[in-house]
């Protein structure tokens, strides 16, 4: 029997001689490729942990098409975090109603919605979970035939974004400031996370820690789908980071001075009692919320005893509409700043194919500084 090099070679030779399996040709040859120069699926396993031989042999090879025009090191770095992204999805959807999901649900979902009998909602984010983790998985008819480019020159890269996702193109683009590993609010590697989030004296030990990882930027993204929404729209960004959507879900959400307005100058949040003036988030719009599922599923997932072994959770609490209807500007930014680590930034997000009249439809992107 052959020796082989890596096992990434090695999973390749068991999907080709296992029938049953219907590996797709162009899979294997992608494999085939990515064997030479880099093994993935080991940095992936010793990331990952203990994972079901189901889950092993399809978590571990993410299938996209990487159009990237980056170095080997960048290209093996985008398929490790697109794997993670992927395993957190499929971690998020197995383990959202244990106690630990419960306390996302009860923090970051809206009451009214945990309320619904027959726990529709957790179910419904299960669902959820389990579509995203068909992103990169599974055959030609399941999944969602991912696009990955690295162009820095659009719009949103301009404006020093992370990512930004193109649904209608099924093209999920990844600006220069994903890969960057220094500087302000940088996003952190999955090995970088899980060696520094355990021990007595963890660096990282909050979910407004763990919110700036380059795994939990693409599950953003690809939220920012009707792939993973199962629907005929897509995730928003209604909010940013753990504070604002904390606040989202306790419904003292408003949003910020230029991105408070669609295309036709209608407010996004309408107030409750002037229709035609900004006011708060209906707190229902927190489970389509594009950062609100990222932290739920990335919570769960480092909490994981083969990884952090701790319960990850916030000291931040929700903060009363008094308050955040003073901040919602740019002294939002600054005592954001203060209390939570956010910026505001006022941009008005908007996805270069997306033309008016457009209401919400144009929140497809990860934002460097974020409101």
């Amino acid at each position: 029997m052959k020796a082989f090099s890596t096992s990434t070679e090695a999973l390749i030779a068991f999907l080709l001689i296992t029938p049953a399996l219907s590996v797709p040709t162009a899979l294997t040859q992608n494999l085939e490729t990515r064997a030479d120069s880099t093994d993935v699926s080991a940095v992936l396993t010793g990331l990952l942990g203990t994972l079901s031989p189901f889950g092993l042999i399809f978590s571990l090879i993410p299938q996209f098409d990487n159009q990237c025009q980056r170095s080997d090191d960048d290209k093996k770095l985008i398929s490790t975090e697109i794997g993670v992204a992927n395993a957190i999805a499929h971690y998020a959807h197995d383990n959202l109603k244990s106690d630990l999901g419960k306390y996302y649900r009860d923090n970051f979902v809206a009451k009214s919605l945990n309320d619904i009998p027959d726990d529709a909602v957790l179910h419904q984010l299960e669902d959820l979970y389990g579509r995203a983790a068909k992103m990169v998985n599974g055959g030609d008819s399941e999944r969602y035939k991912l696009i990955v480019t690295c162009d820095d020159s659009t719009d949103f890269c301009k404006k020093k974004y992370y990512a930004h996702m193109g649904d209608s193109k099924k093209t999920m683009n990844l600006c220069d400031k994903w890969f960057a590993n220094e500087g302000d609010n940088y996003l952190k590697k999955t090995e970088d996370i899980l060696g520094q989030c355990k021990g007595d004296s963890p660096q990282i030990k909050h979910l407004e820690d763990l919110w700036f990882g380059k795994a939990q930027a693409i599950l953003h993204e690809w939220t920012h789908t009707k792939f993973v929404m199962g629907g005929s729209d897509i995730s928003l960004d209604y909010a940013y980071q753990v504070q604002n959507s904390l606040n989202l879900a306790s419904g003292s959400r408003k949003l910020p001075p230029g991105r408070d307005l669609d295309k036709s100058g209608k407010p996004i949040c309408p107030d409750a009692d002037d229709p035609s003036k900004p006011g708060f988030c209906a707190p229902e719009l927190s489970i389509d919320n594009a950062d609100t599922l990222a932290i739920m599923a990335g919570g769960l997932f480092f909490s994981d005893k083969d990884r952090c072994h701790r319960d990850v959770k916030t000291d931040l609490k929700a903060q009363p509409q008094a308050l955040t209807a003073v901040v919602g500007g740019l002294l939002g930014g600054v005592i954001g700043g203060v209390v939570g680590g956010l910026v505001e930034e006022g941009q008005y997000l908007d996805l270069p194919e997306v033309g008016p009249p457009v209401d919400k439809a144009n929140w497809g992107a990860r934002g460097s500084h974020l409101g």
